[in-house]
């Protein structure tokens, strides 16, 4: 995908392709500082089978919540004339995954709101695995909302570990 890309909606959603699981770029593209730790509501464990959408609704149905102590993160990207002037990170602080983003168009005025729904998957071994099970994107400006719900799933494949000598770690890195 070409940088200009990037900030493309994707077939009409609310999202652009670095929207993503919250963000799906370089982590080096972005300035971060930390804010504050405060405490929130978010979908940590949640039950796919329980998610559902309601025709006409913006927001998704049957999202379980738990009170953590959220990192909250202020993020600007170093591109000039970024889509966002800023957003707000909500991150979990057990599983690293970010649960909520406010976003800033370019003028600083609030944009978009992003929520994440943390399921756990079953892995490799039958292990569980902390994934996202679903999303709401709420474009405040436009009166909009982009809603996704990720069908129940198996994450993980075997690889051998032999795989993980430097060798082959600097071989498939690049």
């Amino acid at each position: 995908m070409s940088t200009a890309q990037r900030t493309d909606t994707q077939g009409g959603q609310d999202l652009c392709y670095d929207d993503n699981y919250g963000w799906d770029g370089s982590i080096i593209r972005n300035s971060y500082k930390i804010l504050e730790r405060k405490e929130i509501l978010a979908s940590r464990h949640q039950d796919i089978q329980r998610l559902e959408h309601t025709e006409g609704d913006c927001l998704t149905d049957g999202v379980q919540k738990e009170r953590i102590k959220s990192w909250v993160i202020e993020v600007v990207n170093k591109e000039p004339g970024y889509i966002y002037k800023k957003c707000i990170w909500f991150v979990d602080p057990e599983l690293w995954h970010i649960n909520y983003i406010d976003r800033y168009d370019k003028h600083g005025k609030y944009w978009k709101q992003f929520e994440q729904y943390q399921a756990i998957f079953k892995g490799y071994n039958d292990q569980e695995v902390p994934y996202q099970g679903g999303s709401d994107t709420v474009d405040h400006q436009r009166i909009h909302a982009t809603l996704g719900i990720v069908p129940d799933s198996e994450i993980g494949i075997d690889i051998p570990l032999k795989r993980f000598t430097i060798k082959n770690l600097y071989r498939y890195g690049r």
